[in-house]
């Protein structure tokens, strides 16, 4: 075996380690919690050693973070991804509707693959430390600005009336989360989310005034 092909291999044996550490740190986490898991517990299910564990993370805490990281990374790749069907920015107030629809909709698979997991986010980030709290917070800021692009090209095109977009953006989130916990915690049924998408578009693009006639 060349010293090329023997780093590739080493490299590939690398991400699988990795890859099965994670997988199996998400399997402990939700079934006992972020602090009552521990890293023995973690190792056990990957059928790893400590050592092998510590070459790759520093700590619990770190692993729980890339973990948060690689999700939110998945949501906001299919999110843009869903922005980017309709191949350009929007060119009317009706394609900004449908674009917010789109890239909703969009990332309900994800959503409902990392269901246990966003809800143990929800529930136990704020409890670790101030820093994890400020990471979940940029988090909601990446969001935010995305919709704050699309928001300040619709104000210079006069499609919506002036407005502070960073407060406007950042009420968009807060209120999509806020549904999100919602749905997470089955307050509302899977097959109600789409319509629940399009009742948040039609708040965020026609308020609550009776349309004119």
């Amino acid at each position: 075996m060349t010293s090329e092909t023997r780093r590739k291999v080493d490299n590939e044996k690398k991400i699988k380690t990795r890859n099965d550490l994670i997988s199996s740190a998400v399997e402990v986490f939700i079934e006992h919690g972020y602090h009552k898991s521990n890293i023995s517990a973690i190792v056990s299910k990957a059928e790893v050693g400590q050592g092998t564990f510590y070459r790759h993370f520093k700590s619990k805490r770190e692993i729980f973070e890339v973990i948060l990281k690689e999700m939110i990374k998945e949501l906001i790749s299919e999110f843009s991804e869903s922005l980017s069907s309709i191949n350009r920015v929007p060119s009317s107030f009706e394609e900004y509707k449908k674009m917010f629809i789109l890239a909703s909709v969009g990332t309900i698979p994800v959503i409902k693959r990392n269901k246990k997991i966003i809800i143990l986010f929800f529930r136990e980030a704020p409890t670790i430390d101030r820093a994890f709290e400020d990471e979940v917070d940029k988090i909601f800021l990446e969001f935010s600005d995305l919709v704050k692009f699309y928001l300040d090209d619709a104000i210079k095109k006069n499609y919506t009336r002036n407005c502070n977009s960073r407060i406007v953006s950042t009420s968009i989130i807060g209120m999509g989360v806020q549904l999100l916990k919602d749905w997470l915690y089955e307050k509302y049924e899977d097959s109600e989310i789409e319509n629940i998408i399009i009742e948040i578009a039609d708040l965020i693009f026609s308020g609550i005034s009776t349309p004119s006639v």
